[in-house]
């Protein structure tokens, strides 16, 4: 854990879920799924872990995402 951090300066929790919401953000530009059909695509067990997971990494909610693009 300790090289994966230095190497990539994430933990390698963070570096998934980085990974698995940069998925969502191309499913949010390029689908008509709802937000709770994203968030299971994407691995999180609910609505509101994703929303609050994309919130933290993008400083955005990810209905605002999809409404202002």
């Amino acid at each position: 854990s300790r090289i994966f951090k230095k190497e990539t300066g994430k933990s390698p929790l963070d570096y998934l879920i980085h990974i698995r919401l940069e998925k969502a953000k191309k499913l949010l530009l390029n689908s008509n799924k709802s937000l709770t059909e994203i968030a299971f695509d994407t691995g999180f067990n609910s609505s509101s872990h994703f929303t609050s997971s994309f919130k933290k990494f993008f400083k955005i909610t990810p209905s605002r995402f999809k409404k202002a693009m």
